[in-house]
């Protein structure tokens, strides 16, 4: 999205209602018609902008989230145009002054580059510019180790050179009760501790989701916390000890109607008043949005766009989708998912750019073993097709760390 002043309005009006918003943005406050209202009196404006009736209309009239982009662009085109023809303006009386050629032609070019710094019509990277970037990225590693969000699974962090990057989507796939849920609850609740995160559920409810979190704080079974009857000692531990855990873990729940639009306005609500993280979205499948002749367009477009919101919120986005039968009618020593069983799916393969899939032998087998293997299908910044195991914890819904036993073996499929 283009980088919008209050200059470029062409009505001083809009551009005093758009310099209004910048400043509760940067207070962290939200906008709404009361506190826009209150910005503008403060700043001597509210009169002039047309009053709160003007401010009531525009909130009635205001667009999708999603095209804010698009609305954006055209103010700034036009904003250009108009300075366009400004500065053709001046070259021209430039043309008529007497004097130098040289003087006047190198004012003109001052003239056109200042121009086009403000349209930002050139995405190129320079020497100086990328050693910039490059210092202040680097500096960051040295404080820090990783400009990385971590997934507080150790050896997939490890894997991960640190755990999810900004500007990443992270597809999470499995078949059906395999523990998609369970694994993004998981790595919100280690996320929220020094992280903002947002969790998107089309599946759950808050309540269910926090039964879960409730049952691993007190060591017990999840069907026990939904069946209550709590005795004095439990119900202490909960009202106590666990509410102030809970409390800690610093996860916004959204579990009502999931579109890409109502994630969108969501999420951009969440950066604004309290700063964003990482996005959560379980799945992709219970999304509402619409549009596309089938299934696999609807989907490739509804994922189209959750990369794009990761580049534009710059944070990780990590959405969950619930894979094909394929691996069902594998063989049986073939049970393991991989890329193929998302290709019915449009074009997830190819905007993630990282896609881990879940396997659990016992979901296939009578094995007692409770590891679950996350592999690594797609790494666009490492290596495919590794394995990292962890322990699921089914009766309390949790995943916790197996020990690190050196390099993690690599799947040849």
């Amino acid at each position: 999205m283009c980088n919008l002043t209050p200059a470029d309005f062409f009505d001083e009006g809009y551009a005093a209602i758009y310099a209004a918003c910048q400043k509760l943005a940067d207070k962290g406050v939200s906008v709404d018609p009361v506190t826009l209202a209150q910005m503008l009196s403060d700043m001597g404006k509210l009169e002039s902008t047309g009053g709160v009736a003007n401010l009531s209309s525009l909130v009635a009239n205001c667009a999708s989230p999603l095209d804010m982009g698009y609305h954006a662009d055209i103010i700034k085109r036009h904003s250009i145009s108009r300075q366009l023809i400004s500065a053709g303006e001046k070259i021209a009386a430039l043309g008529y002054q007497p004097g130098n050629n040289g003087d006047s032609l190198s004012q003109a070019d001052d003239l056109l580059v200042s121009l086009r710094k403000k349209a930002g019509t050139t995405h190129v990277i320079g020497p100086e510019e990328r050693m910039a970037l490059l210092g202040e990225r680097y500096e960051k590693l040295f404080i820090s180790d990783s400009v990385a969000v971590p997934s507080g699974l150790t050896d997939l962090d490890r894997e991960l050179g640190g755990g999810f990057y900004n500007g990443d989507l992270i597809i999470v796939g499995a078949r059906s009760g395999v523990g998609k849920t369970t694994i993004l609850q998981c790595i919100a609740n280690n996320m929220s501790l020094k992280h903002n995160v947002l969790f998107c559920s089309g599946e759950m409810s808050v309540e269910a989701l926090s039964d879960r979190d409730v049952a691993g704080l007190l060591g017990k079974r999840v069907n026990e916390i939904r069946l209550g009857g709590f005795d004095g000692d439990t119900y202490a531990d909960l009202t106590g000890r666990v509410m102030e855990s809970l409390k800690a873990r610093r996860i916004y729940y959204f579990d009502r109607t999931l579109t890409v639009a109502s994630i969108t306005q969501t999420a951009l609500g969440v950066q604004t008043r309290h700063g964003l993280d990482i996005l959560i979205v379980d799945y992709l499948g219970l999304l509402a949005d619409e549009g596309g002749e089938n299934q696999n367009i609807r989907l490739g477009n509804i994922s189209r766009k959750l990369k794009g919101l990761a580049r534009e919120l710059d944070i990780p986005v990590i959405a969950a989708h619930q894979l094909s039968r394929a691996p069902e009618l594998r063989g049986a020593d073939d049970k393991r998912p991989n890329l193929s069983d998302l290709r019915e799916s449009g074009h997830i393969e190819e905007d993630a750019d990282l896609v881990l899939m879940l396997y659990r032998e016992d979901y296939y087998t009578d094995t007692t073993s409770k590891e679950t293997e996350i592999i690594i299908r797609k790494h666009r910044q490492g290596r495919a097709n590794r394995v990292v195991k962890v322990y699921f914890d089914e009766a309390h819904q949790m995943y916790r760390d197996l020990v690190w036993q050196g390099d993690q073996q690599a799947i040849d499929k």
